[in-house]
């Protein structure tokens, strides 16, 4: 479809003989709207979980603390 559009050349064989989607896209049907559907109230309110850093395994604590004495946050 794109290649239709702006006049390209197939990028393979595969691509040249692939049917064109805008053949089966109708613009000017009319908008169909989505069925709406009831759902359950969820836990609103609740306070969130507070997140926590995640613990750094020992074989980076000496990288870690060279890098902090390096500077580096």
């Amino acid at each position: 479809m794109i290649e239709w559009r702006w006049g390209l050349d197939p990028l393979t064989a595969r691509d040249a003989t692939a049917n064109n989607l805008a053949e089966a896209l109708d613009f000017k049907a009319r908008a169909h709207k989505v069925k709406q559907f009831r759902m359950p109230t969820g836990p609103f309110g609740v306070p969130c979980v507070t997140a926590r850093a995640p613990a750094v395994p020992d074989k980076w604590q000496g990288l870690l603390a060279m890098s902090a004495a390096l500077g580096w946050k």
